[in-house]
C-alpha cells in the first residue's frame, strides 16, 4: 500500500514536470505506467501478494525446517553465514506460522457473513468491500459450508505437517510414510466429501493431481510395510518401480498444467482490468 501511493505520487510529480515538455521521448511512458498505477487499487497488490507467498508457504516451511534441524549437528564450526542462516530460518517459520493463523482469523472472523450471504445481502457490498483485499481466500471457493471456506488453511496446515514429517522424522522411514500416507488420505476424503473449489474443471484437475500422487504415497507405504516381512524379486521390484514413474510423470504433467492455466488466467484478469 505504502509502495503502491509513493509510486503513484511520483509518476504524478513526472507527469505535471513533463506536460510542458511533450516532446520527451519517455512521457507517453510515464503517462501510460502513471494511468495504470492510478487505476489500481490497493487490494489488487495485496491479493497478488498474497497468492505469491501462498505459493512458496511449503517450499518456505521445508527450508526453515531443515535449517534449523541440521544446525547442530554441523561437523565443522558454525561460521557468520551459518548463523545468518540460521536466524533468517527462524524468522521464515514464525512468519509462515503467522500467516497461518492470519488466514484462519481472517476466514473464521467473516465466516458468518460468507457462508449466510454468499455475497449477497442488504450489507454484501460494504462486507464485499471490506473483505476485497483477501478476496483470493475465498473467491474461487464454495460458501455453502464453513468447511469449504477453510481450504486454504487446511492446505496451508497440511502443508505444514508434511514438511515436518519430512524434516523432523528422517531417522524413521515407516514412520514418515504412515504419517504421509494418513495425511493424504485425509485431505483427498475432504476434497472429494466437501468439494471446497468452485470451478468444476479446476476441481477435477486438482482431484485428478491429487490422486495420482495418493498413488505414489499408497505404492510406497505399500512397498515399506511389505519389506519389513518379504523380499520383492527384481521382476515385481521393476514392474512397481515402472508404475510408481508413470504415477509421477502423470503428476508432473498435471500439475505442470494446472499451473500454467491459472498463470494465464492471472495475466488475463491483469489485462482486461487494466484494459477496462
Amino acid at each position: 500500500s505504502f509502495l503502491l501511493k509513493l509510486l503513484k505520487k511520483w509518476f504524478n510529480k513526472r507527469m505535471k514536470r513533463n506536460n510542458a515538455k511533450k516532446k520527451n521521448l519517455l512521457f507517453p511512458l510515464v503517462q501510460r505506467i502513471s494511468q495504470l498505477l492510478n487505476r489500481v487499487d490497493d487490494s489488487t497488490f495485496w491479493n497478488l501478494l498474497l497468492m505469491f507467498i501462498l505459493s512458496i508457504y511449503q517450499s518456505g516451511c521445508l527450508w526453515a525446517l531443515l535449517n534449523m534441524h541440521y544446525a547442530s549437528v554441523l561437523l565443522e564450526p558454525p561460521t557468520t553465514y551459518t548463523w545468518v542462516s540460521l536466524g533468517l530460518a527462524i524468522f521464515s517459520f514464525i512468519f509462515n506460522l503467522t500467516l497461518l493463523g492470519f488466514v484462519a482469523r481472517v476466514l473464521i472472523k467473516n465466516m458468518k457473513y460468507l457462508v449466510q450471504t454468499g455475497g449477497k445481502g442488504d450489507h454484501s457490498q460494504q462486507e464485499e468491500e471490506r473483505l476485497k483485499s483477501y478476496s483470493v481466500l475465498f473467491d474461487d471457493f464454495n460458501r455453502k459450508k464453513r468447511i469449504q471456506l477453510l481450504y486454504v488453511p487446511i492446505s496451508m496446515l497440511r502443508s505444514l505437517l508434511f514438511v515436518m514429517i519430512l524434516a523432523l522424522l528422517a531417522i524413521s522411514p515407516i514412520t514418515q510414510i504412515t504419517l504421509i500416507w494418513i495425511l493424504h488420505t485425509a485431505f483427498i476424503l475432504y476434497f472429494i466429501l466437501c468439494q471446497p473449489l468452485k470451478v468444476r474443471w479446476l476441481r477435477l484437475m486438482t482431484l485428478l493431481l491429487e490422486l495420482l500422487s495418493y498413488g505414489c504415497t499408497t505404492i510406497a507405504f505399500i512397498l515399506e510395510v511389505i519389506d519389513r516381512f518379504v523380499d520383492l524379486d527384481a521382476t515385481t521390484a521393476n514392474e512397481v518401480g515402472l508404475v510408481f514413474l508413470f504415477l509421477t510423470i502423470g503428476s508432473t504433467i498435471i500439475g505442470g498444467l494446472l499451473s500454467l492455466i491459472q498463470a494465464l488466467q492471472l495475466v488475463k484478469a491483469i489485462y482486461q482490468y487494466l484494459k477496462s
